[in-house]
């Protein structure tokens, strides 16, 4: 049972975005290629910052966290804004950045499904392997796609010096709770809250305004 817990989980982190790509695609129109375009631009940035952190030593501390924190934050969030900003004129309509926070959001999802499926027969894998990944597939996805809209509603009301630092810091608090609360069991609540709470501010203060355009 634990083995068919592990394939679950891992299929669920691989397909989550796959599938929500195709739904908004027919649902929406949106258009697929800034998917791509995300998953191609999260390999270097990705990469860079990992290098980047092995510099900061062993250490495990409070500023390491917010090391860590900031460093993704910055990357990832200054990444997609230069991205979003070069795709503006190409894009359709708001459900296109939403389809690039789909692609940036299956990179991260790649890894934990390899990471869920290579348990496989080792034992070593929790009992509730599948509904923690089920529930941090569809939660990272929420989570990113709000951070793509806020980004994004800078780019289009030319309000980005105020929402792509605001991205950035929720990025690293984000990551920084993540960091901290590990291997806590307050670890998912936390998150989720934190989630809940960007989620809604990003439907009221951006999503509703991008939505009055189209």
């Amino acid at each position: 049972m634990t083995d068919f817990n592990c394939l679950t989980a891992g299929l669920v982190r691989l397909l989550v975005c796959p599938a929500a790509l195709v739904f908004l695609r027919k649902k929406k129109g949106a258009l697929i290629y800034p998917a791509f375009v995300a998953y191609g631009v999260c390999v270097p940035v990705f990469l860079s910052a990992y290098f980047i952190k092995m510099g900061f030593g062993d250490m495990i501390d409070l500023a390491c966290f917010i090391k860590r924190g900031m460093l993704y934050g910055i990357f990832e969030e200054g990444a997609k804004f230069i991205a979003l900003k070069y795709l503006y004129d190409h894009f359709n309509s708001r459900f296109d950045s939403f389809s690039y926070a789909i692609g940036h959001c299956a990179y991260e999802e790649f890894g934990a499904g390899i990471s869920c499926l290579a348990l496989i027969g080792t034992d070593r894998a929790a009992p509730e392997i599948f509904r923690v990944n089920l529930w941090a597939g569809v939660e990272g996805l929420a989570f990113c796609a709000a951070m793509t809209v806020i980004i994004y509603y800078g780019i289009v009301f030319e309000k980005s010096r105020y929402t792509l630092p605001a991205a950035m810091i929720l990025h690293t608090v984000s990551n920084m709770a993540g960091n901290i609360l590990k291997y806590s069991a307050a670890l998912y609540p936390v998150r989720t809250c934190m989630t809940a709470a960007v989620c809604v501010g990003a439907w009221i203060l951006c999503w509703t305004k991008l939505n009055a355009m189209d």
